[in-house]
């Protein structure tokens, strides 16, 4: 995912650790490390074991309604993949607790990447839910706004916001979508609004 080459030394396992040698762009090995320090913390999350304050890594846990899940997902997953890529780090959607209409939300990696999934992620729900959204990022100067100039700082495009400004239904005005969509109006498409320009 980093495009950075990542080879795992053990020798050293005996005295309780090994070692990651990468090999890369210095932009690719930032990525690698990330990457890795996520790994290393979602299994010591997955062992029950107290995270060690030395490592570099940390891991959060968001709580966030199921009907929000898919927008975080994205299609066959491309906006979680995504984020992880952007952001070196490991985000873990866990649907257990489903009955209760919440879902956790686990990000685990370095400081820094874990801050650039926060606000990856809220620029993602700002498009249905801006209130939900910036509690993500309450603590960034500047809050939702400020997020989401972070997250477009990396390129991030959402899988859900046309590339091109171009009309979602070339050829057709408004009103002819409204009426394809058994409407009268638009207003009962306002869940299409991510769509783009309907048609000027």
């Amino acid at each position: 995912r980093s495009g950075c080459q990542v080879d795992i030394d053990q020798t050293q396992k005996e005295f309780g650790f090994n070692t990651a040698h990468m090999r890369g762009r210095l932009a690719q090995k930032k990525t690698a490390h990330g990457l890795v320090i996520a790994e290393i913390m979602k299994a010591l999350d997955q062992s029950g074991q107290a995270s060690d304050p030395s490592l570099p890594g940390i891991r959060i846990e968001l709580r966030v309604d199921t009907q929000y899940v898919g927008w975080i997902k994205g299609p066959r997953g491309k906006v979680v993949q995504d984020i992880q890529v952007k952001s070196a780090t490991r985000i873990d959607v866990d649907q257990n607790t489903r009955d209760t209409g919440l879902a956790t939300v686990k990000v685990f990696g370095t400081q820094e990447g874990v801050r650039l999934a926060r606000a990856l992620l809220a620029t993602e729900l700002a498009k249905i839910t801006p209130e939900f959204a910036s509690t993500l990022v309450t603590d960034f100067p500047g809050g939702l706004d400020a997020a989401q100039k972070e997250a477009r700082s990396t390129g991030h495009v959402s899988a859900y916001t046309p590339v091109h400004n171009q009309s979602a239904f070339p050829g057709m005005d408004a009103q002819s979508v409204a009426n394809a969509f058994g409407q009268a109006d638009l207003s009962g498409l306002a869940a299409l609004g991510n769509l783009g320009n309907l048609g000027n």
